[in-house]
């Protein structure tokens, strides 16, 4: 009997996070097992930094030895990314010679840029089929609102690499997180970044009702969306996949998860308080 390790037990990780993760991966693989690699500083008791790539390679060979089949690794910036491949190859390299090799990787936070300067390292990593899923956080597909992000904003260069991906493997599961509502968006905005989202060989999408901050730059931007704006978005959003009969999940006015492929044993619907994740078995 394989020892399986949850994110429920990982300090720092949101209960909403943990569930949404944990329902991609059971749609992804049928069922949820990981070892957890964490980029993040929120927690240092159970940080590791994708820069300390012997730390994560040790990790990587535990969450091996105890014979876990999803490791995920969270979190790749872009002053991370060339670590990164490196780091991969050396996994993939660790993983063929080991006994346990019915494992899989997920990448959960592939930062676009990063993803498109490094494109060739990385796709001779995924062409080894051990990264079964990846997560490219483009945020928005709007050009403009980009460039108000301080985010990577060439839509062709995003497009062109994850075609990069899916051409070396075809069975990866690709997801991203959107962000609705962000200062100025237009409805021609999110109706852009929808149906580009749609187009692009995303198989999943995360979207985001975006929160305003006080203490962010972003609150400085004129043109603020108002909170029955970003609500009547996200439901826009809805019944748009809902329509496409893609399986939809959405919590309140916040989340909303949405897969372009039949997901085994989900239905469409609301989840409603974040209790009910619990109900569904997805928590």
């Amino acid at each position: 009997m394989k020892q399986k390790m949850s994110l429920a037990t990982i300090p720092g990780v949101g209960r909403l996070f943990r569930a949404m993760v944990k329902m991609s991966a059971t749609a992804i693989f049928g069922e949820y097992s990981v070892a957890f690699f964490r980029a993040v500083d929120a927690e240092k008791s159970c940080s590791i930094r994708i820069a300390d790539s012997q730390r994560c390679i040790e990790e990587f060979k535990h969450g091996l030895d105890k014979g876990c089949k999803y490791i995920t690794i969270l979190g790749v910036s872009e002053n991370e990314a060339s670590n990164t491949a490196q780091m991969l190859r050396k996994m993939v390299s660790c993983g063929e010679n080991h006994s346990n090799t019915d494992y899989s990787i997920i990448i959960n936070g592939l930062n676009p840029e990063c993803l498109w300067q490094h494109l060739d390292p990385l796709v001779k990593v995924f062409q080894s089929h051990v990264i079964r899923c990846v997560v490219v956080p483009v945020q928005s597909l709007s050009q403009r609102l980009l460039a108000l992000m301080h985010l990577f904003s060439d839509i062709n260069k995003i497009r062109d690499s994850l075609c990069a991906l899916r051409r070396v493997s075809p069975d990866l599961w690709i997801s991203t997180h959107i962000l609705f509502g962000f200062p100025s968006e237009t409805i021609e905005d999110f109706w852009e970044t929808l149906i580009l989202w749609e187009r692009l060989p995303f198989d999943e999408g995360q979207f985001f009702a975006y929160s305003y901050n006080p203490v962010t730059c972003a609150d400085t931007i004129e043109g603020r969306v108002n909170e029955e704006e970003i609500k009547r978005r996200m439901r826009l959003a809805y019944d748009y996949c809902k329509g496409k009969g893609y399986a939809c999940h959405i919590r309140g006015f916040e989340v909303l998860l949405v897969s372009k492929k039949p997901v085994a044993g989900a239905n469409s619907g609301e989840f409603g308080s974040i209790d009910n994740l619990h109900a569904t078995g997805y928590y």
